[in-house]
């Protein structure tokens, strides 16, 4: 055998060894491995200067602009009466997921790690207003069935796609897309992205909601990384007063 001949047998030998690896058993090419993950962890603030329909003094009864309410959203946004949060089974009342990321109030965001792989498990964000605390789990664990218990802050998974983390979340009780009775239903889900450029977070969120939405809900919020502590608030709301007779207007 020539040399060339030698050579071009090595060759393919050796070509043949990198195609059997890189098809498994099933005569697959493995999945492309996940995009490098980035730290959330922090202190962060948002910037109050954008959207103040959503966030300081709040909206004016019956001012639904921006959002993609249908007639059922419509219906039940001009019947809600602001008094029904002096009722004891509401005075308590959170957010839900959405608003959650857009009301006025500092966060703290932390990794849950497996203690002897260090494995990421979840990510945590504690907003401050009405503690709404959320778990966006990072392990590939399913959602569960959709009997299962609704929340404030739903079920929510998460993976990092480039150079952003996409969270889906499911199971988020009937909540509001603004504080004058715009309805988010208990059917609503949502596909977040939070993506950081230093001590900048811009997250994203794309709501599908089939009761009281004619299309998906688009909004964006942006945040600053505090470099100390920035001293959340506690919710220390008890619902066992009930307030009567308050006048008319």
């Amino acid at each position: 055998m020539t040399h060339i001949a030698k050579t071009c047998r090595v060759l393919i030998v050796v070509a043949g060894v990198a195609l059997v690896t890189a098809i498994d058993i099933r005569g697959q090419a493995p999945a492309s491995a996940p995009a490098p993950g980035f730290d959330l962890s922090g202190y962060w603030s948002p910037v109050l200067h954008e959207d103040g329909m959503d966030r300081s003094a709040g909206p004016e009864i019956g001012d639904y602009g921006g959002i993609p309410i249908n007639e059922s959203g419509r219906l039940f946004a001009l019947s809600y009466d602001p008094s029904r949060l002096t009722l004891r089974h509401h005075q308590c009342d959170g957010y839900v997921a959405p608003y959650q990321m857009r009301a006025l109030g500092n966060s703290r965001a932390w990794e849950e790690r497996d203690p002897k792989t260090h494995r990421l498990i979840a990510i945590h964000w504690f907003s401050q207003t009405f503690e709404g605390k959320r778990t966006i789990w990072m392990d590939g664990r399913p959602h569960p069935a959709a009997y299962a218990a609704h929340s404030w802050m739903g079920f929510s998974t998460g993976r990092f796609v480039g150079n952003a983390l996409e969270v889906r979340t499911t199971h988020l009780k009937q909540g509001w897309y603004r504080r004058n009775g715009t309805p988010e239903s208990d059917q609503a889900t949502l596909v977040e992205f939070f993506v950081r450029h230093g001590d900048r977070l811009t997250h994203t969120v794309v709501v599908s909601d089939p009761v009281y939405l004619d299309e998906p809900l688009v909004t964006t919020t942006d945040f600053y990384r505090q470099p100390t502590d920035n001293q959340n608030c506690l919710f220390t709301c008890d619902d066992a007063d009930q307030d009567l007779g308050r006048a008319p207007d």
